[in-house]
């Protein structure tokens, strides 16, 4: 068997894969390739296009690799063409071969260890990659391509295959197990269908998630699917995977009309491809190692700002129905700035931590006119310094008459509602029409809001984005730190413009705000189509209902729109419409209300909102504040835990949430299981979703699991019944045995107090286990240059001992911690060694904590102090914090 080993330094040194004697690159020369040989028809590279776009793609480069290739513009793709010598070859290339197929040419690519990447070029002809790919990835990874009997040929990277065979013109994809996991043959590639042929026992996911306005099913995926970024919150995705170990990802635009057929359970069918030249990753591994290839194809997602971790208050009125008119005794209608002033003042004199609050309408002159009817301009890109006078310009320097200043007081960020239609008679709408700015199908039509004569924008011209946020400078630099994007999916546009309006704009927004600023961009949005993810983009769930029966929907939702790559995902905490509520009338009642923000408390965004004069401040809610105010209390606590995975999620394409199937891959229980996920990979949450429930069925995965609030260990791998015996309070919570938990002391905001010390709750198992903690400014981009602190911790225990170590920090970013105060539960110790060395016991946790130095205490306390439960043996161990450590706990 002929035998081809390709490197970089190969690609240098084998004739016609390198430019050789100033020969081209692909031209016909002796070479040990397997068949023939093609030449290039090199077209012109690509330039880089207004706000951040790429370019058409790149012709075949001197080291032979395909450029990277761009969004998709306004203007047709130019072609690049591959022109063949003779038939029936494969040539090796970079990262791969080629096949030639008559006229047609297959590229078979190693995009990763454990993804590959089939593009059929009709007549050799590619055209440029749609949003859904990142424009700067890189076919970087080590590969093989041998040789097979047959003129067939593998293409070997990591553990994993690509295996051309010419005698049915098939790719298979094998595992490391030499197990073939998928195939695709050419005759539908051509036909511009990719038909992947898997095991029909095998368990799909991915594709879409359900939007307010469609009826939530399954999480795994049995019948024909949309393929569209929809509405009211849907979630759509070329994107397929398994647990049997394997996803396809396909290079295509959703549309109204666009389907992943699953029906037959022999096939993942994607029809109606937007590309002539189909093109599909094939991955394969785990849930944790099919996401991380992802991250690599479509994009990985920036970091949003630390404040971001916390809790968001979002309003629309205030105490009346917000209106554009003023009522008949001629005052203004809606949230109004001392209305705002006075919510905050309320979170903060009951210490209710809050970060950010969101304005709805109220905050602009929505419609284009202020209260008298006299029009403005500019006027829903500007503060209504009506409503809101310390908002305005030059306005003095303190408090009582700087709207912003008094935020920043408060440690509140200051967020807004944007939507993606003008006013059509206005200043901006002439300017709009006299550029051709106008999103080309969709109708002029009567706000719902008010009488405005309005239109959207088209998102998808480059011209148009840099527009937009130009327009939002002035706020942005007045204040403004994140962005809510609603209605970017209600164009009702005759083409399909609607389907990427909300990724464009948000594209617009995410660009222009990174060509003037380091600070990091915050958004929601009410759609997702996968590669959003690339700039900043948030997803919520759209206006749903108040409600048990909502608030239980919307737990499939959010996990089926994390198994489709949109991983930053909120609801409205409370409910948006009023109707459904246990309060006379339909209004959400006490106990709805607690339940609703336990379950918040555990979403990658934390928020609560309402309809038009509806509040959702907890103290509107009685006997339902306390339970509310406990979560959101408790998730402050874990801000070092969730930021981690703010990092986790940009670096492996997992973040804070998952649906358990991604641990526990090849458990049938929780093959469809959403009543319990998992909080990173160390907690595991079950929200009550029942009114009145007073027991609830919970199963648990394989390990040990202790109840977070009353210390009980329940063994995995079966179900049983959790008692709620407490009421309202009750919230299941369980810790996974051999958890590292990073805590921090109660805080009304993010950043509030220096983290001098910080908490790590350690529940060891005897096999070793990690985490990796994270942090940096929180605040700007940086960490894309190295200023980040990273650390790894592990535990292990065994009969008489327990170890925990600190690896050696990486980063370049100085953390203000100084101390870990270090908690393994579960043991007393009799002696302690850090560093080899025997550690001064001081004998209480009160006068560790006071202690100049490093030490150590035993004692028993309910883990953590806001606990109720069972009194746990703990070793508290003060060491200090950023160092490599190696710390021995001798046991009773």
């Amino acid at each position: 068997m002929n035998r081809i080993h390709i490197t970089a330094l190969g690609l240098l040194l084998l004739p016609g894969l390198a430019n050789c004697n100033g020969k081209d690159s692909h031209a016909p020369q002796n070479t040990s390739q397997i068949g023939g040989s093609f030449e290039l028809q090199k077209g012109e590279p690509g330039e880089k296009g207004q706000a951040g776009d790429k370019g058409i793609a790149g012709d075949k480069g001197p080291a032979g690799d395909k450029g990277a290739t761009g969004d998709k513009g306004e203007t047709p793709a130019e072609l690049t063409a591959v022109r063949p010598i003779n038939e029936d070859t494969i040539t090796p290339r970079p990262g791969g071969f080629d096949v030639q197929l008559q006229n047609d040419v297959l590229e078979v690519r190693a995009v990763a260890s454990n993804a590959f990447r089939v593009h059929f070029l009709p007549d050799g002809v590619a055209t440029s990659a749609t949003r859904v790919i990142d424009p700067s990835i890189k076919f970087d990874v080590p590969y093989e391509v041998k040789s097979l009997p047959g003129k067939g040929a593998d293409l070997i990277a990591g553990q994993n295959t690509a295996r051309w065979i010419p005698r049915t013109s098939t790719i298979e994809i094998l595992n490391g197990a030499k197990k073939v996991l998928m195939s695709l043959k050419t005759e539908d590639l051509k036909n511009r269908d990719v038909i992947v042929r898997h095991d029909p026992e095998d368990t799909l996911y991915g594709v879409n998630s359900d939007g307010a306005e469609e009826r939530s099913e399954n999480l795994y995926r049995d019948r024909a699917q949309d393929l569209k970024a929809g509405r009211q919150g849907h979630a759509g995705a070329p994107f397929v995977w398994s647990t049997a170990g394997y996803g396809v990802l396909v290079d295509t635009m959703g549309s109204r009309k666009s389907t992943v057929n699953l029906a037959n359970k022999r096939y993942i069918d994607f029809t109606r491809n937007s590309k002539p030249d189909v093109d599909a990753y094939l991955m394969v591994g785990t849930p944790f190692e099919i996401f991380g290839a992802m991250a690599k194809i479509s994009g990985r997602t920036p970091l949003f700002p630390k404040w971001a971790m916390g809790f968001t208050n979002s309003q629309w009125g205030a105490d009346d129905a917000w209106n554009d008119k003023r009522n008949g005794s001629g005052q203004l209608q809606g949230m109004t700035e001392p209305k705002f002033r006075n919510i905050i003042k309320g979170y903060r004199e009951r210490n209710i931590p809050i970060d950010a609050f969101t304005f709805d309408l109220d905050w602009t002159y929505w419609g284009g006119m202020d209260s008298s009817g006299t029009k403005v301009p500019n006027a829903q890109f500007q503060w209504n310094t009506e409503r809101f006078p310390g908002m305005g310009p030059n306005r003095p320097q303190n408090a009582d008459d700087n709207m912003r200043l008094f935020a920043e007081q408060q440690g509140i960020k200051l967020t807004a509602i944007l939507k993606p239609r003008v006013a059509v008679d206005s200043e901006e709408g002439n300017f709009l029409k006299q550029n051709d700015y106008w999103m080309p199908t969709a109708p002029i039509f009567k706000d719902y809001f008010t009488s405005t004569q309005m239109r959207h924008v088209d998102f998808a011209k480059p011209a148009v984005r840099s527009w937009y946020f130009g327009q939002l400078k002035n706020v942005f630099d007045g204040g403004i730190k994140g962005w809510w994007n609603d209605e970017a999916d209600s164009s009702e546009a005759t083409d399909e413009g609607n389907e990427t309006e909300g990724l464009d704009m948000q594209r617009g927004l995410y660009d222009g705000q990174r060509a003037i600023s380091n600070e990091r961009v915050w958004s929601i949005n009410r759609n997702f189509y996968l590669g959003a993810q690339r700039h900043a983009h948030g997803l919520w769930s759209g206006d749903i209902d108040n409600g048990f029966e909502s608030m239980a929907l919307q737990r499939q939702r959010m996990l089926s729109a994390i198994n489709a790559g949109a991983q930053q995902w909120t609801m409205d905490g409370g409910g948006f419409r009023n109707g459904k509520g246990t309060l006379p009338g339909g209004g959400t009642g006490y106990e709805d209300y607690a339940r609703w923000v336990q379950f918040a408390a555990f979403t990658p965004i934390f928020r609560v909102h309402g309809d038009n004069a509806v509040q959702r401040q907890p103290w509107y809610y009685s006997e339902g504040e306390a339970p509310a105010v406990a979560a959101i209390q408790l998730r402050y606590k874990l801000i070092p835990y969730i930021y981690s995975y703010e990092h986790q999620r940009r670096k492996n394409g997992v973040g804070l949430v998952r649906p358990l199937l991604f641990d526990w891959p090849n458990d049938e229980n929780v093959r469809n299981h959403v009543d319990s996920w998992m909080f990173g990979e160390w907690l595991m949450v079950s929200p009550v979703v029942q009114q009145g429930q007073k027991d609830k069925w919970i199963y648990y995965p394989e390990g040990k699991w202790i109840d977070w609030r009353w210390g009980a260990i329940h063994e995995g791998g079966k179900g049983e019944k959790y008692g709620l015996n407490n009421g309202w309070t009750d919230l299941p919570l369980f810790i996974r045995q051999g958890a590292i938990i990073p805590m921090q002391p109660d805080m009304q905001y993010v950043g509030e107090k220096p983290l001098t010390q910080l908490d790590i709750e350690v529940y060891p198992d005897t096999k070793r286990t990690s985490f990796e903690y994270y942090n940096d400014d929180g605040k700007t981009y940086d960490y894309e240059n190295g200023v980040y602190f990273s650390q790894l911790f592990s535990a292990q225990k065994s009969d008489n001992k327990v170890e925990f170590e600190t690896a050696a920090a990486e980063g370049r970013y100085k953390p203000e911690t100084e101390y870990y105060l270090v908690k393994i539960y579960g043991s007393t110790a009799s002696a302690v060694s850090v560093n080899g060395q025997s550690a001064t016991s001081l004998g209480t946790l009160d006068a560790l904590k006071h202690a100049a130095g490093p030490g150590w205490a035993a004692g028993n306390e309910t883990a953590p102090s806001t606990r109720e439960g069972l009194k746990d043996p703990v070793t508290y161990i003060r060491i200090k914090a950023g160092e490599k450590q190696n710390v021995v706990l001798t046991t009773r």
